[in-house]
């Protein structure tokens, strides 16, 4: 299923200030990036950029500075912990909020401690999915940290 709605972000044409808005959508199933990324559109009006892989993923993250990378730990040669770790110990990358999506029980504790600020156990709910995203998009995160 290929949804022909979406509009995901060009890293080419992205100015400096825009990735700042964007959700990095990072996961190994074509068809769950496609949803993901027409919720966080359609529902919550926030533009996104895919990668399928830790590598599209290490290097959108880079090019985009995006406002906050969800992604998937079960992903392709390098698992998505690994992703986190090799995030968080970049610079230019460090202070992205990373939010895992896992299936396997006692994987969010993991990727905690490898540096994600939250986690989302598969299967959710959109209302969930945009609750957790909505709070580390950055007009959120300055109310939050100025209450």
């Amino acid at each position: 299923m290929r949804i022909g709605l979406l509009r995901s972000v060009d890293p080419a044409g992205v100015e400096d200030d825009v990735g700042r808005n964007v959700v990095l959508v990072v996961a190994r199933d074509a068809e769950v990036r496609d949803v993901v990324q027409m919720l966080l559109q359609q529902v919550m009006g926030v533009p996104t950029a895919a990668a399928g892989n830790a590598k599209e993923a290490l290097e959108k993250a880079q090019e985009l500075k995006p406002a906050v990378v969800l992604v998937d730990i079960l992903l392709p040669e390098l698992d998505g912990l690994q992703v986190v770790r090799a995030l968080k110990s970049n610079q230019a990358t460090a202070a992205i909020p990373l939010i895992a999506t896992t299936a396997i029980d006692g994987e969010c504790w993991e990727a905690k401690k490898a540096g994600c600020a939250d986690c989302i156990q598969v299967p959710f709910n959109i209302d969930s999915l945009a609750r957790i995203v909505q709070k580390y998009l950055p007009g959120e995160r300055e109310r939050t940290t100025a209450a």
